[in-house]
């Protein structure tokens, strides 16, 4: 339910921003907590707005994450916001950006072990952003890593991700069948925990498959249920992006 996602992080900036404003600077564990919250709400705002394929809000998002985390003890979400800028940059035809901003966060980020369902999360993005670039070798082994860390974890959101992304790298290299497994095994992921954004996505996913197999029809309807969904969550950048497709 993005809409009251987006709510409650607003909330909690807000809340943290009139906290910071009266709390003593010498109260030094006060101090980090309260901005380390400032800073992960907004993160993940600019995740959701870019599941809403609001693009530029995603930047400015993250842009702001950068600028508040960056040489600080919060150093660790302006890496995470920086991978996710990449992604945006990637989505957004600017490949050069793109490539800067993901190769500078490979080694530092590849060579962890997550200890957390969101580094696994920012693992995958990465592999996202390669894949977008089309760098398939590299797309597929940070989608095998954040995969085998989701699984270990039981981040189960985290997990689905990864295996859209392995079925997208199956179908450039032409492994439909195996493709369509994975596709079939993240859309009961994402049903499961009622993931509408990613369960739309994976639905259009599944759609350009079939359009490979050069099954229209098929591809169609599987596009329908994606509109059903981004309807459901209000994002009409989406839904225009899958109207084009029809």
């Amino acid at each position: 339910e993005i809409d009251q996602a987006i709510e409650c992080q607003q909330d909690a900036i807000s809340t943290t921003q009139q906290q910071l404003a009266i709390t003593d600077n010498t109260n030094e564990r006060n101090h980090y907590y309260l901005q380390m919250l400032n800073i992960d709400s907004r993160l993940s705002l600019g995740l959701y707005a870019m599941d809403l394929w609001e693009l530029e809000h995603a930047k400015a998002a993250f842009n702001t994450v950068i600028g508040l985390g960056q040489d600080t003890p919060h150093q660790a979400w302006a890496d995470k916001a920086a991978i996710a800028l990449a992604l945006t940059y990637a989505y957004q035809q600017q490949p050069e950006q793109a490539h800067t901003l993901a190769n500078q966060c490979l080694s530092r980020f590849t060579h962890q072990r997550p200890k957390s369902g969101s580094l696994a999360y920012i693992i995958q993005l990465l592999g996202q952003t390669y894949r977008q670039l089309e760098d398939i070798k590299q797309a597929e082994t940070l989608h095998q890593q954040s995969h085998a860390f989701a699984e270990t974890g039981h981040y189960l959101q985290v997990k689905a991700k990864s295996l859209t992304g392995l079925a997208i790298v199956a179908r450039k290299r032409q492994q439909i069948e195996v493709a369509l497994d994975y596709h079939a095994q993240s859309i009961a992921l994402f049903e499961s925990i009622g993931a509408k954004c990613d369960l739309a996505n994976a639905y259009v996913e599944l759609g350009h498959s079939h359009m490979s197999l050069k099954q229209p029809k098929v591809a169609h309807e599987h596009w329908y249920q994606a509109l059903a969904l981004y309807s459901d969550v209000h994002a009409d950048k989406q839904i225009g992006r899958v109207e084009h497709l029809l």
